[in-house]
């Protein structure tokens, strides 16, 4: 393929819909599997391809926290300008990397790292591997870079029980919560001054038999006021 040939297919890339278009990047710089490459490349292509991709790898990819700390750091060799900063909107934290490597408050790294992204709006935090006293030192430790996020997820983990379901409703879940965890985030009154939702995940079919824990994800969302 020739030069020529390349930019007649670029040309006809660019009269397709913005929505089409759209699709096509998030396809490719936000897949919803994570399993998937980001193919990031295609912002190289032009100037063009990297102002319309360039918002939707940012706005609508989730960073992950362990990316962007210790001595392997993303951001070591990633220097975007904070206009791409402030495009980060979502971000998973599993406070548990990074323990043997660096002997530091979790938190402090956390806070450092959030305060980077100003416009941050869903955080989710995988507190699986910490135990509860641990979960809530760090929480405290996080507390103010969370307030100010619309929506924080925290995800748990917690003895399986037989008689719960992903419909169970919200209120049996809150005692199996309290019974198992301790009342550590304040249920029902909620961790940021915010009323949880609850969301029971039992352990896949067959891996109870090996002692795998259920998941118990709690959503703490900011309540949006609507006017009259």
């Amino acid at each position: 393929m020739n030069a020529e040939e390349t930019a007649e297919e670029i040309h006809i890339f660019f009269t397709l819909p913005p929505e089409i278009r759209h699709q096509i990047y998030r396809l490719l710089l936000a897949p919803k599997d994570e399993k998937r490459w980001i193919h990031h490349a295609i912002l190289q292509c032009s100037r063009r391809f990297n102002e319309e991709g360039t918002t939707i790898l940012y706005r609508e990819q989730t960073f992950k926290l362990e990316w962007l700390t210790g001595s392997e750091s993303l951001l070591k060799v990633w220097f975007p300008s904070s206009e791409k900063f402030n495009l980060v909107t979502r971000m998973t934290i599993d406070p548990y990397v990074g323990v043997a490597e660096k002997r530091v408050r979790h938190s402090d790294t956390a806070n450092e790292v959030l305060s980077k992204f100003p416009a941050l709006s869903e955080v989710e935090i995988e507190l699986t591997r910490f135990p509860a006293s641990s979960s809530l030192s760090f929480l405290r430790g996080v507390r103010e870079q969370l307030d100010r996020i619309e929506k924080v997820i925290l995800v748990l983990s917690i003895a399986p029980y037989p008689s719960l379901t992903s419909d169970t409703p919200q209120v049996a879940l809150r005692e199996k919560y309290k019974f198992g965890c301790g009342d550590i985030f304040y249920v029902p009154h909620g961790y940021l001054g915010r009323g949880v939702k609850m969301e029971y995940q039992p352990p896949k079919a067959g891996f109870q038999l090996f002692g795998a824990q259920a998941i118990l994800r709690l959503t703490l969302e900011k309540e949006t006021s609507v006017l009259a």
